[in-house]
């Protein structure tokens, strides 16, 4: 666990909130930028690279960075427009001492964020964390410097071809999706143009949606958050495939041709038994993390394949595949992280590694659907985290896990890291079983 103190900024992945309210604000941004400089926690910094989703607070966001890192006349270079993933591989590959990502991910565009990247282009350790957040009380905004004009524009011709090359040695050899017909839904955000650019340049006939952002729009009945839409636009237009990412496009779900959703743990099992199968899969096994479903665990060991289970979050699971040496992780909301190299969740190159697979077997829905999922319920309470430490709370709660487990039953209650929510999620074997525990438990927290 995490120990920062009342000021701890950093959620499940990294620093999120309504904006305007600090530290989401210009100037939140600018003491944020001078506390990663300050803690010295990403070693020396000379160059930084910034990429933004398309909520139209990015840009004042952006310049509150820039204002925080010119201060200490570090070089910034915006990149525009970018997907997160994008942000990790080029931070890495361009040889950025610190990569940011302006986001707030699958949020509406109320909120957002920074994510941060250490030079390897992946996600802060709990260790960065820490030292980050120790410094902001000495990071404050004194407007007691000129700020210099560090600010350069994007070069997105050069940004597209290096991210393009890095998916594609990922996933090795000549690739093509010739043949192909898919339907994408971009939610607005960060893979509106380079989504589709990849897929066509990649032979793929497309469909597209959630493309047209204004700034507003971003996650809106688009997206990741939003199936309906994807499965619709493939029903309509008979492809043979859909894909949907969320708003900074790391998230990735998926459907068939006859629009059942394929999500996080279907892809995860997907993609484990062929990587198995061709002997990828290094040490024989997989993380998880605590949302995923049941009956996934169950489909892979029985085949050999080891489950480690991580908390929530693709940083999470990124932290364990180290520990674990696994080749692939993921959540049942779509962060997938493939290969032991990739440093970040990644909507993309999840999406080619399965219609790599999926073109190979001909028809998404044969390939896809490899476990029946066990009954599963989730909801959302609108509550503070805070409603957790009141005891009696504390107590019912423990009778409720312990009912549920007599009864084979899992229940799971947990705050958002992202939004002022108590996330709960219940599953068993029994249908009847989950709805009661669920019920009780929704009540108890309801109130």
């Amino acid at each position: 666990m995490l120990s920062c103190g009342e000021r701890n900024i950093f959620g499940t992945d990294g620093v999120r909130g309504k904006v305007g309210e600090w530290p989401i604000s210009l100037a939140g941004c600018t003491q944020i930028a001078r506390s990663i400089v300050l803690s010295e926690a990403l070693g020396q910094i000379s160059r930084v690279f910034i990429g933004k989703d398309t909520r139209a607070s990015g840009g004042m966001l952006e310049n509150g960075l820039i204002e925080g890192f010119s201060s200490f006349n570090i070089e910034v270079i915006c990149g525009g427009v970018l997907p997160t993933p994008a942000v990790s591989f080029l931070t890495r590959d361009l040889g950025f001492d610190c990569g940011i990502s302006i986001t707030a991910s699958h949020n509406l565009c109320r909120d957002n964020g920074v994510k941060i990247f250490t030079r390897e282009g992946k996600k802060l350790s709990d260790e960065h964390i820490v030292k980050i957040n120790a410094c902001l009380e000495y990071a404050p905004t004194n407007n007691d410097y000129e700020q210099s004009s560090k600010k350069i524009e994007p070069a997105v011709e050069i940004y597209y071809q290096v991210y393009k090359k890095a998916l594609l040695s990922e996933l090795g050899g000549d690739f093509s999706l010739n043949g192909m017909y898919i339907a994408l839904d971009c939610a607005n955000g960060a893979n509106f143009e380079i989504a589709p650019r990849l897929f066509k340049d990649l032979g793929a006939k497309i469909i597209v949606a959630g493309c047209s952002p204004d700034g507003k729009n971003i996650n809106a009945s688009f997206g990741a958050t939003c199936p309906q839409t994807l499965i619709d636009l493939v029903l309509l237009n008979k492809a043979d495939v859909g894909i949907s990412f969320d708003g900074d496009g790391d998230r990735l779900i998926m459907c068939d041709e006859t629009g059942r959703i394929i999500d996080g743990d279907a892809i995860v099992a997907t993609l484990a038994l062929n990587m198995l199968k061709d002997g990828t899969l290094n040490g024989r096994n997989v993380v998880l993390t605590t949302m995923s479903n049941l009956g996934a665990e169950v489909f892979l060991s029985e085949r050999g394949i080891k489950v480690y289970r991580s908390d929530v979050g693709d940083r999470s699971v990124a932290q364990m595949m180290a520990n674990k040496k696994s080749a692939l992780g993921g959540e049942q909301s779509g962060h997938i992280i493939v290969g032991s190299q990739t440093p970040t969740g990644d909507g993309i190159l999840s999406a080619l590694h399965m219609l790599k697979i999926i073109k190979k077997a001909s028809v998404a829905s044969k390939a896809c659907h490899l476990f029946n999922p066990y009954p599963q319920l989730l909801q959302n309470i609108c509550a503070d985290r805070s409603l957790l430490n009141e005891q009696h709370i504390k107590l019912e709660l423990a009778k409720l896990v312990d009912q549920a487990e007599s009864i084979g039953c899992r229940l799971l209650v947990r705050p958002s890291g992202t939004e002022p929510l108590i996330r709960l999620m219940v599953e068993g074997r029994n249908t009847n079983s989950v709805k009661r525990i669920m019920a009780d438990v929704s009540n108890l927290l309801a109130g």
